[in-house]
C-alpha cells in the first residue's frame, strides 16, 4: 500500500500491536545530536542517552482528543522532543547533522493543491486535522486492510478540513504506531501485512534521512481501547514536506556506515545521494568471515533533483512510477534523495557479538565517485569492552590511582571498592530490610503472610517460619514476574544458591526458572534448574532445590517466573482470593560464594580516566594487611552498563618508592619513563612529573604552561604547586631563540602554581623554557 503525494506523502501500515505503556520521563536535548558512530563507545554511550530517552513516551502523552467537536488538544512539549529526538538520533547515526527542527512552521503550500488551509496554519495543526480524520473512522481489528490509510482525504473523511488534507498530502502516515515508536517503523519500512515489500522505495526512511531536511511536525494519537479491543488505531503524522535547508551532498547509507545497535537493523539495505542516478549501480556484500552474502535489489529510485540538475519527466506521467503499479497521485516514486535498496539474505536473527558487514557500491552515475565502500558493524549497544583498571596489587594505606581509560562519550562513571565475606546470610523474607530487587506485579505482595485456607485447610501455610516470596500473575496478565537476590557474589567451583518452594495453583506452561548475570544485571542467563507448575494439583508441603552458578566475580541472582505458552490461560491471584495463586520461595541460601561485605562507591564525571582508592576519596580508612576489590563502569543516560574485571589488591602499610618513581606507580600508574612521552603531548613524561601536567591527557601537556607578565616580570607558570622531591629546577631565558641563560631567574611556588620569574629589566620579545633533570 504506497500512496503518493507531491513528491512527499508516504503512505505505510506499520505494524499491528499495541505498545506497552512505559515509564520514565525525557529530558535530554532533542537537537544538534551528534554521535562519532566509527567509535563503539560512542555508538552505545549514544543509544543509552539519546535514543533511550524517548523509550517511554506513551505515559508523556497526556493530550486530549475530541473526536465529537474534532479537536487534539496538543501533548506536553516533552511528547513532542520524544518524537524529535529519535529523528535526530536518527539522522545523526546516519552522518547527517541532526538538526531537524519542530518549530511552529506554516504549512507548505503549492499552486496544484486542491485545498488551500486559512492563512497562518501551521504543520503541527495540519497533522493534528489529518490525525483526527484518520483515527475517526471505523476500524475493524481483524480486517486491518480495509483500513483508509491515504494521503488523498476527502470529504467522506469525519473531521476533514483543508488543514488535514494539507497535512495528510505532506506528510509520512503510520497507523497502529504513533510518537517516537512511529519514526523506527518509518525507518524499518515494514509494508503491509499483505505485501511486506510494499515499501521497498522505503520513502519514509528518505524522508527522515533527507540531507536538506528542514521544519517537521509529529501529531500523535494513541490507540483507543474499549474492554480489550481496539476501536480506534494509534496514529502519527509526520509533516517533513516545506522549508528545506542547504543539501549535504554525501552518502548516506542505512544501515550507517560504522557501529551501529543490532535492534535497528532492517531487512532492506539502502544507499542514498543528492540527484545520484542508481541505474546501473551494482551492490556486493561480504559478512564477518569474508563470506559472500546473497542479495537482491529491490529499487533503484530517483529524488528530488539538485539545484544544478534539470527537472525531473513530469511525475504525473504513468510511464514514470518505477513499475510500481500501486503508486498513485502525482510525484509518485520521487521521493527526497535518490537512493538503491536492496535485501540481504541470510543475516542472523541476533547478534551476540559485533558482526561486521562490508558493502561495495560500483557504477553510481551523476555524483563526484563512481563508487562507495563502507563497513557497518552490528553491536550490542548494552554491552562495552574495556574497563579493566591498571594499578598496583599493592597499594599503601593512603592509597592508589587506578587507570581504565575513560572516554567522553558516557556520562559517569562509577567506581567502586568492596570487600568480600563467607558469611551470607539466609534470606527467609522475615527481615525488616530485605536485600531483594523486587520485579513483581504491585497488585500482589512479594513478601508477606501467605495463608489460604481456602486451597487446603490442613496447610494453609504457604511459609516457613513467618513469611516468604510469592511471584504470581494478577488476573490475565502475563507479565513474567521476578524478583532478585540484591547481593554481588564471588563463586568458586560448586557454587549454588539452595532454595525451598511450595507450587500454589500453575498451568503445566508456568515455570519458575533460576537465572544468573555477570555482568551486573545488564544480561541475564537460564540455569538448568526449571520447576514447571502443576495445574490443580498444589504441592502440600514446601520442596528443597538447587541451582548451579557459574564462576566468576559479581554473580547476581533471580527467581523468574513466567508462561511459556502465551495462547494459553494463567491462575492470577485478585485482592481477597482465599486460593493460593502462584509460586512460593522461602530459605534462599548459597554455598561456595562469598559477598561484598562492605562496598563503597564513588561516581566520576565524564572523560575521567582514573579512579582513586585513596580514604580522601572514598570517606573510608583503608587497613593495611587487607585485601579489596576494585572495579569500574560507564553510565550513560539512565543505564549502567556492565562492570568491567575485579581487581584485588591488598593493602600495605607503606610503599617503598619515592620521587619520580612513585608518582608513576602510584599516581600515573601508565606513565612511562622519565624520558617517555606515553600520552605524545610534547612534554616528557618526567617533565609532566615535575610541572604537574597530567601523562595520560594530550591536551594537558604545552597547553597547560603560560607565558604572561605578572608585576611588571615576564612569568612562565606551570600547573604544579610544590617542586618535586629528586629533581633539579631551573628555568632559563632568551631574547634571540639562539642564547639561553638562567641568570636572574627565579623559580617559586605561588598561588597553587610553579612560576619561573625572568628579571625584571628584560623587555621586548623574549622567550623561557624549564630544564629539569633527575638529581
Amino acid at each position: 500500500m504506497l500512496r503518493g503525494g507531491p513528491y512527499s506523502g508516504l503512505l505505510s501500515w506499520l505494524g499491528q500491536s499495541l505498545l506497552i505503556p512505559g515509564v520514565g520521563a525525557a529530558s535530554e536535548a532533542a537537537t544538534n545530536l551528534t554521535v562519532n558512530r566509527h567509535s563503539r563507545d560512542d555508538v552505545a554511550a549514544f543509544w543509552q542517552r539519546y535514543y533511550m530517552a524517548s523509550e517511554g513516551y506513551e505515559s508523556r502523552w497526556a493530550g486530549k482528543i475530541d473526536f465529537e467537536n474534532c479537536i487534539l488538544t496538543p501533548p506536553p512539549i516533552e511528547f513532542t522532543k520524544d518524537v524529535q529526538r529519535r529523528v535526530n538520533y536518527y539522522r545523526a547515526m546516519a552522518g547527517l547533522p541532526g538538526n531537524a527542527s519542530f518549530e511552529e512552521f506554516e504549512v507548505r503550500r503549492s499552486d496544484e493543491d486542491l485545498f488551500s488551509p486559512p492563512a497562518g496554519t501551521t504543520k503541527f495543526q495540519a497533522a493534528a486535522a489529518a490525525a483526527l480524520s484518520l483515527a475517526a473512522q471505523d476500524y475493524d481489528p481483524d480486517n486491518v486492510e480495509a483500513y483508509r490509510l491515504q494521503h488523498d482525504l476527502d470529504d467522506t473523511f469525519e473531521c476533514f478540513s483543508a488543514a488535514g488534507w494539507n497535512g495528510a498530502r505532506n506528510s509520512n502516515l503510520a497507523a497502529n504506531l504513533w510518537g517516537p515508536g512511529a519514526i523506527d517503523g518509518y525507518m524499518f519500512e515494514f509494508g503491509s501485512p499483505s505485501d511486506p515489500f510494499s515499501n521497498k522505495e522505503v520513502g519514509h526512511r528518505r524522508w527522515i534521512l533527507f540531507s536538506a531536511v528542514g521544519g517537521m511536525a509529529t501529531a500523535d494519537l494513541p490507540p483507543v481501547i474499549s474492554g480489550n479491543e481496539i476501536v480506534r488505531p494509534a496514529i502519527n503524522v509526520n509533516y517533513v514536506i516545506g522549508d528545506f535547508q542547504a543539501r549535504e551532498h554525501q552518502f548516506v547509507a542505512w544501515p550507517n556506515d560504522g557501529y551501529i545497535p543490532s535492534a535497528l537493523i532492517p531487512n532492506f539495505w539502502s544507499l542514498s545521494y543528492p540527484g545520484a542516478d542508481f541505474s546501473n549501480a551494482v551492490v556486493k556484500m561480504t559478512g564477518p568471515y569474508g563470506e559472500l552474502v546473497p542479495l537482491k535489489v529491490l529499487t533503484r529510485s530517483q529524488g528530488i533533483p539538485r539545484a544544478d540538475q534539470p527537472p525531473l519527466i513530469d511525475p504525473a506521467d504513468p510511464e514514470d512510477n518505477n513499475g510500481d503499479d500501486s503508486a498513485q497521485g502525482p510525484g509518485s516514486g520521487f521521493y527526497a534523495d535518490s537512493t538503491l535498496v536492496w535485501l540481504p539474505e541470510g543475516l542472523p536473527s541476533n547478534f551476540t557479538k559485533d558482526m561486521t558487514y562490508q558493502v561495495s557500491v560500483t557504477g553510481i552515475e551523476e555524483t563526484p565517485q563512481t563508487s562507495f565502500t563502507y563497513a557497518v558493524t552490528i553491536i550490542d549497544p548494552n554491552r562495552v569492552d574495556g574497563m579493566e583498571l591498571v594499578g598496583t596489587d599493592t597499594p599503601p594505606v593512603e592509597g592508589a590511582n587506578y587507570y581504565f581509560g575513560g572516554s567522553l562519550a558516557f556520562q559517569q562513571y562509577e567506581f567502586e571498592v568492596s570487600q568480600r565475606s563467607a558469611e551470607i546470610e539466609v534470606e527467609d523474607a522475615e527481615g525488616e530490610e530485605l536485600l531483594i530487587v523486587d520485579g513483581s506485579l504491585p497488585q500482589v505482595d512479594l513478601v508477606g503472610v501467605h495463608d489460604f485456607p481456602g486451597t487446603d485447610p490442613l496447610t494453609p501455610e504457604f511459609y516457613e517460619g513467618k513469611k516468604s516470596f510469592r511471584l504470581s500473575f494478577y488476573d490475565n496478565d502475563q507479565t513474567p514476574q521476578w524478583f532478585e537476590v540484591d547481593r554481588s557474589l564471588t563463586t568458586s567451583v560448586g557454587a549454588k544458591v539452595h532454595f525451598r518452594y511450595r507450587r500454589g495453583f500453575m498451568t503445566a506452561a508456568t515455570v519458575l526458572d533460576v537465572e544468573t548475570s555477570i555482568d551486573g544485571g545488564v544480561t541475564w542467563q537460564k540455569t538448568p534448574l526449571r520447576i514447571s507448575g502443576r495445574g490443580d494439583t498444589v504441592d502440600p508441603n514446601f520442596n528443597t532445590a538447587a541451582a548451579d552458578l557459574p564462576v566468576a566475580d559479581g554473580v547476581r541472582v533471580r527467581f523468574f517466573h513466567f508462561n511459556t505458552d502465551p495462547n494459553q490461560g494463567v491462575y492470577g491471584s485478585s485482592s481477597g482470593d482465599e486460593f493460593a495463586m502462584g509460586m512460593f520461595i522461602d530459605t534462599i541460601s548459597f554455598s561456595n560464594t562469598e559477598t561484598a561485605s562492605e562496598t563503597v562507591s564513588v561516581i566520576l564525571p565524564s572523560g575521567k580516566q582514573q579512579g582513586e582508592f585513596a580514604p580522601e576519596a572514598l570517606g573510608v580508612n583503608l587497613n593495611a594487611g587487607e585485601s579489596y576489590r576494585i572495579r569500574v563502569r560507564p553510565i550513560s543516560g539512565d543505564f549502567s552498563f556492565a562492570w568491567g574485571p575485579v581487581k584485588e589488591v591488598v593493602v600495605q602499610p607503606s610503599s617503598p618508592l619515592v620521587a619520580f618513581e612513585r608518582w608513576a606507580e602510584l599516581t600515573y600508574p601508565t606513565a612511562g619513563g622519565f624520558y617517555d612521552d606515553v600520552d605524545g603531548d610534547g612534554l616528557e613524561d618526567g617533565l609532566e612529573y615535575a610541572l604537574g601536567t597530567s601523562p595520560i591527557s594530550g591536551t594537558d601537556g604545552l597547553a597547560s604552561l603560560a607565558l604572561t607578565q605578572e608585576g611588571g616580570r615576564f612569568c612562565f607558570a606551570a600547573p604544579g604547586g610544590t617542586l618535586q622531591p629528586g629533581l633539579s629546577y631551573l628555568a632559563e631565558y632568551s631574547t634571540d631563540l639562539e642564547n639561553w641563560t638562567s641568570e636572574g631567574v627565579m623559580v617559586q611556588t605561588t598561588g597553587g602554581q610553579l612560576k619561573a620569574f625572568a628579571p625584571s629589566d628584560v623587555q621586548g620579545k623574549i622567550s623561557m623554557r624549564w630544564v629539569i633533570s633527575q638529581q
